[in-house]
């Protein structure tokens, strides 16, 4: 492997030392996995450090490739992204390149799940300050059912946002309404499957043995906009002295602070 591969390795099994409790070795992050066509070998170099089972995070965008697929097959698990089975609303919320056709992603996805890897699908369901397609109406969670039967993954994960969205009239979806929605999907394709992911429930606590503190919540913050419970959460961080690290950080221009849902999230500057 090159030598960045080797530095990858190497600090994927520092970290896997530094905490305990790991459900899964996850590829995720600032971009989409998916687009490195080593992502395979670089799955096959990390299950010789470690026996802890790998995940992919993808948006699905690929999944239509063989190669990609062959990829994705030497994971544990992929969670893919599927936000809609309906082309307008595909294009509205997700505005994906140019060439990816949502037809593309359902035949892969479904050709997907035919091969090794756990294949779950997570929908974000989004709600709307105006008039814009959204993927929460009726016929939206209908198009989106028939997409999931002919995929049939082994989990569905229903949600809704916990982070800033790229326009500020996107708004997250109320407790009850995602309740309801999840309650369709279990009528439709079995309670077995549906995993309903609420803003408000905590994560199981977790130990890091932090080598620089200041490093892992930036390294958090980089990654994906954060507020300080998440942060906590994550890394497992008493809040005054996260408090502590968050004013340094600022004050080094690192991060800024914004609000999104009358909400404070911390975003690393680029």
């Amino acid at each position: 492997m090159r030598s960045l591969d080797r530095r990858c390795c190497a600090r994927i099994e520092k970290l896997s030392k530094k905490v305990s409790q790991i459900d899964y070795i996850t590829f995720s992050g600032t971009g989409e996995p998916t687009l490195n066509l080593r992502l395979g070998e670089m799955i096959r170099e990390v299950k010789k450090l470690s026996d802890i089972p790998v995940c992919v995070i993808t948006n699905s965008s690929l999944v239509n490739r063989t190669d990609v697929r062959d990829n994705l097959t030497e994971a544990d698990l992929v969670i893919a992204t599927l936000e809609a089975g309906d082309e307008k609303i595909f294009r509205s919320i997700n505005r994906p390149a140019s060439g990816i056709e949502l037809e593309d992603i359902i035949q892969g996805l479904t050709a997907l799940n035919n091969l090794d890897p756990r294949l779950a699908i997570e929908i974000l369901f989004v709600d709307s300050k105006r008039e814009y397609p959204t993927n929460i109406s009726d016929q939206a969670i209908s198009g989106l059912i028939k997409a999931l039967k002919v995929i049939d993954p082994d989990e569905i994960q229903v949600h809704t946002l916990s982070r800033p969205p790229a326009e500020d009239f996107i708004i997250p979806v109320s407790e009850q309404k995602l309740t309801e929605m999840a309650q369709k999907f279990d009528d439709a394709l079995g309670r077995e499957k549906i995993r309903l992911v609420l803003k408000g429930l905590r994560r199981k606590s977790i130990d890091v043995k932090h080598g620089d503190l200041k490093e892992d919540v930036y390294d958090l913050i980089l990654r994906r906009p954060s507020t300080t419970s998440q942060i906590s959460s994550t890394l497992g961080i008493d809040a005054k002295d996260l408090a502590v690290i968050i004013k340094e950080l600022l004050r080094d221009k690192n991060i800024v602070e914004i609000t999104a849902e009358n909400e404070k999230y911390y975003r690393a500057v680029s």
